[in-house]
């Protein structure tokens, strides 16, 4: 009997199709996910467009059950007054001198200490 070395034809072309079996398997997870994130894009979307509605109508009741509308504002009142909390800084931006307002409360707890 002869001894074989090596894959026959046969058994190579089988591999062959064992591993194309598998890379459609693979194919078609894939587009599967991606109909899966694209599903989940649609209904995030939606959600949010609900939320959108039902502040906007919550917004027309509690305007028309205090009978102010938006007419009744004064928008540059408002105006000036979002300019004056955005640009005036009042010491609460804690990245701004923080050096020196760690050297203040270290000079008010020395203050308090009893001696």
């Amino acid at each position: 009997m002869r001894q074989q070395y090596g894959f026959s034809l046969i058994e190579a072309l089988i591999a062959l199709l064992v591993l194309s079996i598998g890379l459609i398997g693979v194919a078609a997870m894939q587009l599967k996910a991606l109909q899966s994130a694209n599903a989940g894009y649609q209904r995030s979307v939606a959600s949010v467009a609900a939320v959108d509605a039902q502040e906007r109508l919550w917004a027309q009741l509690v305007a028309l059950n205090s009978g102010e509308t938006c007419e009744d504002i004064d928008r540059l009142a408002v105006e000036e007054g979002w300019k004056d909390d955005w640009f005036t800084d009042n010491d609460q931006n804690p990245l701004r001198n923080a050096k020196r307002r760690k050297q203040h409360r270290q000079r008010q707890r020395r203050i308090q200490m009893p001696f």
